[in-house]
């Protein structure tokens, strides 16, 4: 009788100690998973990687949580098939070089959402794809001027030409920021600054790239 008793009273221990194993495992490893990425952070990223910016230079000005109705946090590209899940994420507005992004977050993805409407405050159609027309004017002149790849040209500032503020050596003729006036664009490349004046489709360096 003591020998039965002793047999149930083992099992019953080796049970126990299996037991607190497994939820000594399961809590070492819930405790080992990575930390889900930040939103708000990512969706920086995605604008400064997008702008060719640090990080620093991109501010949050909101995030909201969403749950989106498909794959494409609804900001569908015409043509692309998604998934009809709900995807939980955020929605961010991020604000950089005098201009606002609409991100799309979900996980460890961000995206910009070029399909807003005209009611929302975002500042990313016409206006935006003018700039951009200009930024590339500039990254393409210089990285020809220093045989290397636009894509390795850094973004520094933008900023409407206003006559005020200008560069050593730059004096574009303005007294009034217009779109006549163009822009002025700061440009990076190898640790040196370069400073671009761009109007009507023409980008200058200013000063002139030889006298730099």
């Amino acid at each position: 009788m003591l020998v039965s008793h002793f047999r149930v009273s083992a099992k019953y221990h080796t049970a126990l100690a299996i037991l607190l194993v497994i939820l000594l495992s399961i809590s070492t490893s819930q405790s080992q998973q990575p930390q889900s990425a930040d939103p708000g952070l990512l969706a920086r990223q995605v604008i400064a990687d997008y702008l060719s910016l640090s990080i620093a230079d991109t501010k949050l000005v909101s995030l909201e949580a969403q749950d989106f109705r498909n794959s494409s946090l609804d900001c569908p590209v015409p043509g692309m098939a998604y998934m009809q899940v709900i995807t939980p994420g955020h929605r961010a507005i991020v604000e950089a070089q005098g201009r606002r992004f609409d991100v799309r977050v979900a996980g460890e993805n961000g995206k910009i959402c070029r399909n807003t409407k005209r009611s929302n405050p975002i500042v990313d159609s016409d206006s935006e794809s003018e700039i951009q027309t200009m930024v590339d004017l500039a990254r393409r002149d210089l990285a020809g001027l220093l045989d290397t790849k636009a894509a390795k040209i850094r973004v520094h500032n933008i900023q409407p030409n206003n006559g005020q503020h200008l560069p050593a050596g730059c004096t574009p003729q303005c007294t009034e920021a217009t779109e006549a006036c163009g822009y002025l664009i700061g440009l990076f490349y190898d640790g040196r600054r370069y400073d671009y004046h761009v109007v009507d489709g023409r980008a200058v360096p200013c000063p002139p790239l030889l006298q730099m």
